[in-house]
């Protein structure tokens, strides 16, 4: 399980100029909104607050697809500093990272989310996981949409950046993926045949992003996404992978994962 959400910084419902403190008071609890007024970065940090509350929602409900969206009741807890990350990173991009409790429901106990915010002055890039996860096993990428004539509609383009970037993490042909969905969760098909990848899409205003997580035996190639080590990782059955350290260091690519794709490609890709 994981979830993701990205903000772009620039869109008009995100700037300072437009926003609107009703807005902040019924979606933040009163801890989120001290953190934020004293961040070193109200702007950013307010939407890594926001964005975990997405991201956590999109994991809860691959765990519990009943479970209700009351942003309040999500509440972010994040280091007060944002640090720069020490390898991989695009320039000026920084990390923080948190946590989250998802409260227990009538069929699922309490869970704590680990949270990572990846923060450049264009957008904010969330990813979710349950805590003591392998951070080494996830893929991430924020990719641009273009501007003008030249913008990409956001749900192909973002289908495009995943699977791309799944087929070189599998290695694996890319016209043998697609991507479905079970319920609103949207799920990498191998052949036809449901994998046990977790994936995450979404996009905001000029950015499109995803985080995936393979099943087992994940070892990253420091290219901003994680690679894959002896067979096709979570596609069929087998034990999972022991744990690594969940502190590993993760790193996060800001533009094009992959190859140029042709036109030709897009109908598969849509899934």
């Amino acid at each position: 399980m994981l979830g993701n959400d990205v903000v772009d910084l620039e869109d008009v419902d995100a700037r300072p100029e437009t926003f609107h403190q009703r807005f902040e008071r019924r979606v933040f609890a009163d801890a989120e909104r001290r953190a934020i007024a004293e961040a070193e970065d109200p702007q950013a940090c307010r939407w890594a607050h926001w964005g975990a509350k997405e991201a956590a929602y999109k994991l809860a409900r691959q765990r519990d697809p009943g479970f209700v969206f009351s942003p309040i009741k999500l509440v972010a807890h994040f280091e007060p500093r944002a640090s720069r990350q020490k390898r991989g990173a695009a320039d000026g991009q920084l990390e923080r990272r948190g946590r989250l409790t998802l409260a227990a429901g009538p069929q699922e106990a309490a869970m704590t989310v680990e949270l990572r915010s990846f923060e450049t002055g264009q957008f904010v890039h969330v990813v979710a996981l349950p805590a003591g996860s392998d951070w080494g096993a996830v893929a991430m990428a924020v990719d641009g949409l273009g501007l003008g004539e030249g913008a990409q509609d956001p749900g192909l383009a973002v289908r495009r950046l995943a699977l791309r970037a799944i087929a070189r993490e599998l290695g694996v042909d890319s016209a043998r993926l697609s991507i479905g969905r079970r319920g609103r969760i949207p799920t990498v098909e191998l052949d036809g045949q449901t994998t046990k990848l977790s994936l995450s899409l979404s996009h905001h205003g000029r950015f499109v992003a995803f985080a995936f997580r393979l099943g087992f035996v994940l070892s990253p190639r420091g290219r901003g996404v994680g690679g894959v080590r002896g067979e096709a990782a979570g596609l069929g059955a087998g034990p999972e992978h022991e744990e690594r350290d969940h502190e590993e260091e993760v790193t996060q690519s800001a533009g094009t994962v992959g190859y140029p794709v042709a036109w030709a490609d897009t109908e598969w890709m849509a899934g």
